[in-house]
């Protein structure tokens, strides 16, 4: 055999060889990382069914969580409705309590005019102006009926002749109801309420009625309220009455003080009230004097620049010529018993008429009337 032929046989047995030799390790490691690979896959699979596990919780998750989802939102809406029904709730409570509370307060209106109207008809005495029988005479005069509670007989005696005297007065100086009360007479009711909440002395003139209220008897005090003026005061808003209010208290103010407390003290002196005062001196000319005399007081339209306007017509023809004007006028006529309530115009064109002073007209129009 040939050197060459040799050398070629050598390689080839030298590559078979190690070609063997790789094909033994390839099995070798084969043999070795196939229970691996093997592993893998098992680790792999596995997985995958624990994935697919885990993606089928979630789904189920999902379900339940739009489940709840939907559940939520139907607590909400109830909610919203709920939170609805308590505001009309409340509303309704509201409007519920402003009812309790204006019939609380009607209770309590209710339960004052009871009180007084207890008081006026189970406890009270009446009398009239001229021989204290329990119900007015039949003369064709103006007269004077008092309601009083028990306790107050004193102090209605006393109101009486006031009162008497006051409008006798008011008839003589003013001749305030000349012929105007030919059918029938005028009666002029006094009314005293104890336990009031507050003391006060007022007049209706349409009804032709007085109240007095106080919170007990230790109010009848003069140092408390100046009474014989008041009534007096009261006496003269139902004598005469515009449809000017301020007019109207310097009319009662300057007929009371001016010309009717003087009288009254000249017929009953000092004890004319159960606690005897010097009433003409503490409310009668001086006090008037003063209030029309102060300048920060009688300031146009006010109702002591009204009574100064009425001291100085007074003063320059006469009290009676307030009835004289009068007499000229149209009142309108109100209420149940046809009271007169004269236009304030109408009674100063009426005063100037019969005066025949035209410098009237600027006289009450320099003081606001």
């Amino acid at each position: 055999m040939s050197e060459k032929k040799m050398v070629t046989r050598n390689v080839v047995i030298g590559v078979g060889t190690i070609c063997m030799i790789l094909v033994a390790c390839l099995i070798g490691a084969f043999a070795y990382y196939l229970p691996a690979v093997n592993d893998k896959n098992s680790t792999i699979s596995s997985l995958n069914s624990q994935v697919a596990d885990v993606r089928n919780q979630i789904q189920l998750d999902n379900s339940t969580i739009n489940s709840l989802n939907s559940q939520l939102a139907e607590l909400e809406n109830q909610l919203a409705s709920n939170n609805s029904l308590i505001a009309s709730d409340n509303a309704t409570i509201a409007n519920l309590q402003n009812q309790i509370a204006e019939l609380s307060n009607d209770l309590d209106s209710l339960q004052t005019q009871y009180e007084q109207l207890n008081q006026t008809y189970t406890s009270s005495i009446f009398f009239n102006s001229s021989d204290g029988m329990p119900a007015p005479n039949n003369e064709l005069q103006p007269q004077i009926l008092i309601t009083y509670p028990a306790g107050f007989q004193e102090y209605a005696n006393a109101i009486l002749r006031i009162c008497n005297a006051a409008l006798k007065d008011y008839c003589d100086v003013f001749h305030v109801y000349d012929g105007v009360y030919a059918d029938c007479p005028l009666v002029i009711h006094v009314f005293i309420y104890n336990n009031a909440s507050s003391l006060s002395l007022g007049t209706t003139p349409l009804d032709y009625r007085i109240y007095m209220y106080v919170r007990s008897i230790n109010d009848t005090s003069p140092n408390v309220a100046r009474w014989v003026f008041g009534f007096a005061h009261e006496l003269g808003h139902i004598t005469f009455l515009t449809d000017n209010d301020n007019f109207n208290e310097g009319w009662a103010t300057y007929a009371a003080a001016f010309r009717i407390v003087p009288d009254i003290y000249s017929q009953l002196g000092d004890d004319a009230w159960p606690q005897p005062y010097n009433y003409s001196q503490m409310d009668g000319i001086p006090f008037f004097l003063n209030l029309i005399n102060n300048a920060s007081l009688t300031t146009p339209y006010t109702f002591y620049a009204a009574a100064k306007i009425l001291y100085l017509v007074d003063q320059e023809y006469g009290p009676l010529v307030f009835f004289r004007a009068m007499e000229t006028c149209h009142p309108t006529l109100e209420g149940f018993y046809n009271y007169p309530v004269y236009a304030l115009k109408e009674f100063e064109g009426a005063l100037v008429s019969v005066t025949n002073d035209t410098s009237l007209w600027q006289l009450f129009s320099e003081n606001g009337f």
